[in-house]
This record gives structure tokens, sequence and C-alpha cells, in this order.
């Protein structure tokens, strides 16, 4: 997971993104979502194995590949 931190109200959120796009992945996503006291914010998934356009899990996008991850 890649973290930045981010402000709203009184709280801080990181804003995460999981790098991995399998079973694995999605149920990482879930438990995060699960424990919103943690702070996390995933704002998306970076696809290892190839981006392919218009990919999500619960409305959380893939953002782009590992040659796109320092862009992200």
């Amino acid at each position: 997971m890649l973290n930045s931190l981010a402000y709203t109200d009184t709280r801080v959120f990181k804003n995460t993104v999981i790098i991995g796009w399998n079973v694995e992945a999605a149920g990482l996503y879930d438990r995060i979502v699960s424990a919103p006291a943690l702070g996390y914010n995933v704002r998306g998934f970076i696809n290892p194995n190839g981006f392919k356009e218009k990919s999500h899990y619960k409305n959380v996008p893939v953002l782009g590949d590992l040659e796109l991850f320092k862009d992200i």
C-alpha cells in the first residue's frame, strides 16, 4: 500500500493505493473499508499484470499498472 495524507474536518485520512488486482487485493480493500477508524482512503488499485481500462472493484478504479505507478 502507498499512503499520503488528506485532511477532512479534524480527521486525517491516508490516501492509499493497493498494489494488486486479485482476490487478495479485493479482500484487503474489504478489510480496510470495514475499519474506518484506521483512516485509510483507498483511491484505487495498481494492476501489476497490465492495465485494463474501466476495471474497478466496488466503484474503486484500477488506476494503472506498475509502469504508471510513479505518475499515479
